[in-house]
Parts: C-alpha cells; sequence; structure tokens
C-alpha cells in the first residue's frame, strides 16, 4: 500500500505545479523577523506589531518573543511559482532508504512502546491492575471521572 501511494506521489511531481510562499522566521537573538524567499536574499524587519500588520500576518507578536512559534510561517500573498523538479522512477529506490533514515526515532519509539505494551499484557499486570481498581471502586465506578 505504501509503495502505491509513493508511486503516486512521485508521478504528482510531474503534475501538480510546484510553488512556494515567503517564510517568517523569529530570530530571538538579534530580536528581528526574518523574511526568506525563494532565490531572493533575506529580508530583516523589526520584531513589532507594525512588521506583523504589514505582512499582513495576523498572529499576536507575543506568540513570537515568547517562543509559542517557533518554525517558519508562511505569508498570506505571497505564493509564486517556482521552477518544476519532477521525480524519476529511480528516485523511488533512494527516497525509501532516506525516508526510513529520517524516521528512525519514531520507528524505534514505536518499536519500544510496542514491546513494552506486549510485556505488560503478557505477565498480565495490565488486566490484575484493571481487576483491582475494579473491586475497589465496585459500585461507584463514576467517581473515577470526576477527578
Amino acid at each position: 500500500m505504501l509503495f502505491i501511494i509513493l508511486i503516486i506521489a512521485v508521478g504528482l511531481t510531474w503534475l501538480v505545479p510546484a510553488g512556494s510562499y515567503s517564510k517568517l522566521t523569529y530570530n530571538s537573538s538579534d530580536n528581528v523577523f526574518v523574511v526568506k524567499t525563494y532565490q531572493q536574499e533575506d529580508k530583516v524587519l523589526p520584531a513589532t506589531k507594525e512588521s506583523l500588520d504589514s505582512l499582513n500576518i495576523k498572529i499576536e507578536l507575543s506568540n513570537f518573543l515568547e517562543g509559542t512559534i517557533k518554525k517558519p510561517i508562511a505569508i498570506p500573498g505571497t505564493y509564486q511559482r517556482v521552477e518544476q523538479n519532477p521525480k524519476s522512477l529511480q528516485d523511488i529506490t533512494t527516497s525509501m532508504v532516506h525516508g526510513t533514515i529520517e524516521a528512525a526515532d519514531v520507528m524505534v519509539f514505536i518499536f519500544v512502546l510496542g514491546g513494552m505494551i506486549g510485556v505488560i499484557n503478557k505477565t498480565g499486570s495490565f488486566n490484575a491492575g484493571l481487576g483491582a481498581l475494579a473491586n475497589r471502586t465496585k459500585g461507584n465506578e463514576f467517581l473515577l471521572f470526576l477527578k
């Protein structure tokens, strides 16, 4: 199933037009906004409400200053078409390897979590814990949801 989705995604790189938005990031060390536009030099703006208003960004300045927003955000109305970079069938094999390498930490987490759940189920401790909880709250089970 994933292989079929991968082939469809590669085919879509030939059909879907490529484009990019300008991105806004906050540089906390210099207290400035940096606007990154595709194949253009970065533009530096002061980190003020007026800068956000001029870019038509409806996000509170405090979200940037307090670190709530850490990733770059797209600037409305700045979409531009960029050079198409379609993929070939040879890219399928390399993308599977690169994708596996990039997702290795997530895969290890899932394997460890699955192993832990397997051990808990095999020892019967989860069922024993639920049974003990059911016995202690006999007739008052609804109280568990009130706390």
